[in-house]
């Protein structure tokens, strides 16, 4: 976990290649763990190395057996962010289910939706995880609250108690160029 907490850490300080070390760090110990697989996406995504971000996934999809539903939503990321919509909307289809079973946290699906365009769906599911305190949307960097903030009909959920003030934090930091 330390090895993943560090990649995290550097994905929030925008170190994007220490943080793919630390992941790949993590998953040589671990590599049936889904955590560094997160932190390698991520980071190699934000980096603009989608090759990587692939391999990631399919080393993800072919080795890791916990956390199948958020491994989904991941790889639903990827696939927006290749502009595969039609893969991203099939993949994320079949996490909706577990969502809604309580077995999948649902602000990432938001996110998802939210980069497809899909302001409604986007908003549901945002809401719902400000509602059950996902971490994706409270703690995690993997949402960046300015897509949320772009987007008027999701705008007013940083509004809410918690989030206002996350948000605020986070766009004071943006400024002083911090993380």
């Amino acid at each position: 976990m330390s090895h993943w907490d560090l990649g995290f850490a550097n994905i929030v300080a925008r170190d994007y290649d220490l943080a793919i070390l630390w992941g790949e760090r993590a998953m040589k110990l671990a590599p049936d763990r889904f955590s560094p697989y997160v932190v390698i996406v991520l980071a190699a995504s934000r980096a603009g190395r989608f090759d990587l971000m692939r391999r990631t996934l399919a080393t993800a999809r072919r080795d890791v057996r916990e956390a199948a539903g958020d491994r989904l939503l991941l790889e639903a990321y990827g696939a927006i962010l290749e502009k595969r919509p039609d893969e991203a909307h099939r993949i994320m289809a079949l996490v909706t289910p577990l969502v809604e079973k309580g077995e999948v946290a649902p602000a990432f699906l938001g996110y998802c939706y939210l980069l497809l365009g899909d302001s409604d769906q986007a908003l549901t599911w945002l809401q719902r995880g400000y509602e059950l305190r996902d971490p994706q949307l409270t703690w995690s960097m993997s949402i960046d609250f300015a897509d949320i903030a772009a987007n008027p009909k999701t705008r007013p959920l940083l509004d809410q108690p918690g989030l206002k003030e996350l948000y605020e934090i986070r766009q004071r930091n943006a400024r002083a160029g911090k993380p």
